[in-house]
């Protein structure tokens, strides 16, 4: 594998993402819907259960919660073989519902897995000189050193953030490749992920405003379906503009091709 790596740019990179989105809105725009959809299920559902107190059980949520999960997935690899080799499977199909999904979603379990433990590596002997610098008052210090923590975290998951969309594109070893690809680029990769973000961020507070003050249950349920149905909305297009970023980020920092399996 070659690691030779170059900087990344914000702006090429942003501009890069917004086009694709616009030129090819057509044809990933009914897929898009079909996963709004299914993340509507279980908000919606949440609603209408603290609404009418229905006997249904938690296990009904949760399910709800792994359905949602795997459809995003699904979405989020056809979003990146779409964005990287032009890949766009009609309807349906556009969801990676085969071994691809259950490769990636492996893969997905290991960078929470190895993040988790790296962070821990670290956290376990730092939290005591914290907590020394804590019972002698230093609290500057020790709000650094957790801040510092935060930091760390961060870095480790941005290093490990092109894992999932690599292993979408056919490499073979996506982790090791992820963490190559990122030296170098970190706090780019992380900018451009949160830049995604943002008017997610903004619209779903603007979203839960008309919820502050209401008292009871079933006075929440009612009005809650349309800012969460909102909050839904902006979390499917800045996954779709997060997964585009990511899909242009491996594209522009990788140095070989590797063929669609």
């Amino acid at each position: 594998m070659n690691t030779i790596n170059k900087k990344l740019s914000f702006i090429a990179i942003l501009r890069e993402s917004y086009d694709f989105i616009w030129r090819e809105r057509g044809n990933f725009s009914w897929p898009f819907a079909i996963l709004i959809g299914v993340l509507l299920l279980q908000p919606i559902y949440i609603a209408l259960h603290l609404h009418w107190a229905t006997a249904s059980s938690s296990s009904v949520v949760v399910l709800m919660g792994v359905l949602a999960f795997l459809a995003d997935l699904a979405f989020s690899i056809g979003i990146v073989r779409a964005t990287a080799h032009g890949e766009f499977r009609p309807g349906w199909r556009f969801f990676r519902v085969d071994r691809l999904l259950w490769q990636c979603l492996w893969v997905q379990v290991l960078v929470v897995l190895l993040s988790g433990a790296l962070l821990m590596a670290i956290t376990i002997p730092l939290s005591f000189v914290i907590m020394t610098f804590i019972n002698l008052r230093h609290w500057f210090i020790a709000a650094g050193l957790v801040a510092s923590l935060v930091l760390v975290y961060a870095w480790i998951r941005t290093r490990l953030v092109l894992a999932v969309p690599l292993r979408a594109l056919g490499v073979a070893r996506p982790i090791a490749e992820a963490w190559a690809l990122a030296r170098g680029n970190v706090w780019r990769i992380l900018g451009l992920i949160l830049l995604a973000w943002v008017p997610m961020l903004v619209l779903s507070v603007i979203s839960v405003l008309p919820l502050w003050g209401l008292a009871g249950k079933s006075s929440f349920a009612i009005y809650s379906v349309w800012p969460l149905m909102v909050y839904v909305v902006c979390y499917g297009v800045c996954g779709l503009i997060s997964y585009v970023v990511q899909a242009n980020c491996c594209r522009a920092l990788r140095t070989v091709s590797v063929p669609l399996p």
